[in-house]
Order: C-alpha cells, then sequence, then structure tokens
C-alpha cells in the first residue's frame, strides 16, 4: 500500500501476458535498485572522483566521453549484476528484447531516470550540478536531473 508522498516509478497495471509480466517485475527490481543507498552511494563516488574534469562551457572536451563511457557502463554493469542475483535466469539480452516489445511508450520515474543514464547532455549537466553542490559542500546524487525534469526548463 502506498504512503502519501510517496514516489510512484512505475505503476503495475497487470500484464497481458507471462513476457508483460516479467518485464514488470523486472522494472519493479530496478526501481528497488535505483532507491537503495548502495546505488546512490556509487553514484555520488563515481561523480566526486570525476566532477572536478567537467567545466560549464558549449565546449565538450574529448576526456569527457570517455569518462561518460565509464559512467555508463558502471551503471549498466551495476544494475546487471543486482537483476542477476535477484531475478532467476536473467540476462540483459532478455530484457532489452522485452523492451523492445513494449507497445506503448515507456513512461514513468524509472525510465526518466535509467534514460538520463544514457544521455551524454544529462550526464553533463548532471556531473556539473553535482560539481557545484560539492562546492556548496553538500554534495550528493540527489542534485541529478532526470529526462522529464530537464525538458520542462
Amino acid at each position: 500500500m502506498e504512503e502519501e508522498g510517496d514516489i510512484v516509478f512505475a505503476e503495475d497495471t497487470g500484464g497481458h501476458s507471462e513476457g508483460d509480466d516479467l518485464f514488470d517485475m523486472i522494472v519493479g527490481k530496478i526501481q528497488d535498485i535505483l532507491i537503495q543507498d548502495e546505488f546512490t552511494e556509487l553514484v555520488n563516488n563515481f561523480m566526486r572522483d570525476h566532477c572536478q574534469i567537467f567545466e560549464n562551457s558549449e565546449e565538450n572536451k574529448l576526456e569527457y566521453t570517455t569518462v561518460f563511457q565509464q559512467f555508463h557502463k558502471l551503471i549498466e554493469s551495476y544494475l546487471e549484476k543486482e537483476l542477476t542475483s535477484q531475478v532467476e535466469d536473467f540476462s540483459m539480452e532478455g530484457f532489452m528484447e522485452l523492451l523492445s516489445m513494449q507497445e506503448d511508450p515507456l513512461e514513468g520515474d524509472v525510465f526518466d531516470l535509467l534514460y538520463s543514464f544514457s544521455n551524454f547532455e544529462i550526464f553533463k549537466e548532471n556531473i556539473l550540478a553535482f560539481k557545484n553542490s560539492i562546492n556548496n559542500k553538500n554534495g550528493d546524487f540527489s542534485a541529478i536531473q532526470t529526462k522529464s525534469e530537464t525538458s520542462a526548463r
């Protein structure tokens, strides 16, 4: 049962097939992983270790791409490791196939957050926001933006 003020990343609508049910279950697991302290610490540590090379300018240095690729790989590897331990016979390839079979557009905070991890422009905005928050002595992952927050500007 949801408490007032709870964030709902994705709603379980009771899938129409075994594949839909599996997809919904995996998305629920991803949601749980994304809100764990361990995940937040992983992201905070990465951003803390790499934010100082980023500058707030239109020019993107080549090393930004390398850092972004490292971040993307870190997030994907962490999610895959966690899902493999939590979902029997989980494979990222199988999940990607389920993802591609979804007929409706993927909506919800969990998908926005996952998209933000794979979009360079959002990543750069987030790492700069993190850098700014560190300079203001309160740096943490809560400073990051999702796709919907960025597009709302």
